[in-house]
């Protein structure tokens, strides 16, 4: 979808490059994918309101067509990044210490945690929980 609408080709023109470029991350997939998260909360919320049943219809065409019309960001590249470390947590486990996105849900009473780090197959006899 990214060549069939022209983000690759607009990639390469901002960088500078003879060949069509890939999106520096799946635009088209987390749009696509969030707007239609929202839609299923909306129709489920006009239902509860309402009654019926509502359709959601996302395509990556249309996220596409719509994020093109947005515009460029002027000078893209040249624009700093913002750190992930907010967004990431360290975690001792069996294979050291391991850097990964921290739980989406952040709750103060009830926070998310895991029992257990991960660890190497075979780092446990396989046995049922008592």
């Amino acid at each position: 979808m990214q060549t069939a609408t022209g983000f690759n080709v607009a990639e390469a023109a901002a960088a500078g490059a003879d060949k069509p470029q890939a999106m520096p991350l799946q635009i088209l997939d987390f749009a696509a994918g969030f707007l239609l998260a929202f839609g299923a909360q909306a129709a489920l919320l006009r239902q509860a309101d309402e009654g019926g049943s509502w359709r959601v219809e996302v395509s990556l065409a249309g996220v596409a067509h719509w994020l093109r019309g947005l515009g460029p960001v002027e000078d893209g590249f040249a624009v700093e990044r913002p750190s992930p470390d907010r967004w990431l947590v360290s975690e001792p486990s069996g294979f050291g210490r391991l850097v990964g996105v921290r739980h989406a849900g952040e709750l103060e009473e009830t926070p998310a945690v895991w029992r257990l780090p991960s660890m190497p197959p075979g780092s446990h006899p396989a046995r049922w929980a008592a």
